[in-house]
């Protein structure tokens, strides 16, 4: 069940990568100033340790309830994403999170991610370990997306946040 959360983040990684620069519906997503969820929650990417003689603590993967320790270096952080939005992935029938990043922040990605294939990449976000997949290849692109049955009730949860602070 570990492998098939990871394929379909990593699909779903590289369907936003090759898709056109628009949010379900159509419409562009506004990249003027980062908003929404940007504003109320705070992602990190750190690659896995997987130093054996490493002594950072262990952290439990959310998504599938895995330990594994995380380097210190944090690769992205909000400060590289110009947008994240919620959508709905109707073939997972799930609901996803959508991140966009800064153009600076994509080269980045497509570098880190063509320089650590088979590595895997935690997705951190409010300082839990949502998922941490396997890169199964380079990410040419600024756009991912984070979806699942395992993440669904952490992308809902954000979403409700932000129904609070709209509303």
């Amino acid at each position: 069940m570990i492998r098939q959360t990871t394929l379909v983040l990593m699909a779903c990684m590289i369907l936003a990568a090759c898709s056109p620069d628009t949010k379900p519906g159509g419409d562009k997503p506004d990249t003027s100033e980062p908003q929404g969820i940007l504003k109320i929650a705070k992602f990190e990417f750190r690659l896995e340790d997987s130093d054996p003689w490493s002594e950072g603590p262990l952290r439990t993967v959310l998504g599938s309830g895995e330990r594994i320790r995380l380097r210190k270096e944090v690769l992205f952080s909000n400060a590289d994403l110009v947008n994240a939005y919620l959508g709905y992935d109707e073939i997972f029938e799930a609901s996803n999170l959508w991140l966009i990043f800064s153009p600076d922040a994509g080269k980045r990605l497509k570098d880190v991610t063509g320089k650590n294939v088979g590595k895997r990449l935690a997705i951190i976000v409010d300082g839990e370990v949502w998922i941490a997949p396997r890169i199964l290849q380079e990410i040419p692109e600024g756009k991912a997306s984070i979806s699942g049955k395992r993440v669904e009730p952490y992308i809902n949860r954000l979403g409700e946040r932000l129904k609070q602070i709209v509303h």
